[in-house]
């Protein structure tokens, strides 16, 4: 019986070690942009349908339900990279591609200086 409550005890410091390693990031969203990001959400696979966007508290006040957002948001972030990468992987060989063609011109006489 100790035993397990020294274990219990352990799991849970090790979590509060990892959640006080985490960095937390609050943004702010109108009503409008907040449903377009549940909506791509969603249809992205983040989100179950009909998952309320709102939800009230007992007090009465109203706040926002915002499971898997984080989540969401963190994918689009990994996938811009991805992206923004590839676009430089791109103009890079783009690049190379004429400078080699440019060479090729001078070599052959027809570079604009021979005009």
């Amino acid at each position: 019986m100790v035993e397990e409550n020294t274990q219990e005890q352990e799991l849970a410091q090790k979590k509060r070690e990892e959640d006080r390693a985490k960095i937390r990031v609050k943004t702010y969203f109108n009503e409008k942009e907040f449903a377009e990001i549940i909506a791509d959400s969603v249809q992205g696979g983040f989100r179950r349908v009909g998952l309320k966007p709102f939800l009230t508290m007992p007090s009465g006040r109203k706040k926002a339900n915002t499971k898997k957002i984080s989540q969401f948001l963190k994918f689009c972030w990994r996938e811009w990279r991805r992206i923004r990468a590839e676009g430089r992987d791109m103009q890079t060989e783009i690049e190379t591609r004429r400078r080699e063609l440019a060479e090729l011109e001078r070599q052959a006489g027809l570079g604009r200086s021979s005009k």
